[in-house]
């Protein structure tokens, strides 16, 4: 190996990708909640979750480049762009209440609650949740015996912390 240059190493990876790839058993498919990223401003748009100039928020304001460059797939010569996107493949989406707060913490007791003061301040800035609230409260751990919540559409069940699930 201390002999094969860049190429090389390169096509006997993807040689060895695909000779595991001709393994598999069952067919890879997409997750219902994930999201496309083409370019840089595609991430920061996505996480991005303040108010900042009305339009944009904190991470936007600082770090947003709209240089189509940064993309996977650059848009062709003289397509028409337009927001939000830009070339990327931004579709307004934001990351889950879930996933953007430490709900262990005192400081965010009740934000992704659409009932609650905390939300109103915070929350509402975040995607919609596909899982069940309880999963992230206090260590304790979805239910991983049950399928997989992607593919039923229902939500997990949990093991509450410090116990074990039933029969086990």
């Amino acid at each position: 190996m201390a002999q094969m240059d860049t190429l090389e190493v390169t096509h006997y990876c993807a040689e060895m990708l695909k000779g595991y790839a001709a393994l598999q058993r069952f067919k890879p498919r997409r997750d219902p909640r994930s999201f496309e990223v083409n370019c840089e401003d595609d991430l920061i748009r996505h996480y991005d979750r303040g108010a900042g100039d009305g339009v944009n928020g904190m991470l936007a304001q600082r770090y947003l480049t709209e240089d189509n460059s940064t993309c996977l797939r650059p848009p062709p010569p003289g397509a028409v762009l337009s927001a939000p996107g830009w070339g990327g493949a931004y579709r307004g989406d934001r990351a889950p209440c879930l996933a953007s707060h430490d709900l262990t913490a005192k400081e965010e007791t009740g934000v992704c609650d659409p009932t609650t003061k905390k939300y109103a301040e915070s929350g509402r800035l975040d995607g919609p949740d596909w899982d069940v609230p309880d999963a992230y409260k206090g260590g304790a751990l979805p239910d991983w015996t049950d399928a997989d919540p992607a593919d039923t559409g229902r939500a997990a069940r949990t093991i509450p912390y410090n116990s074990r699930p039933m029969g086990r």
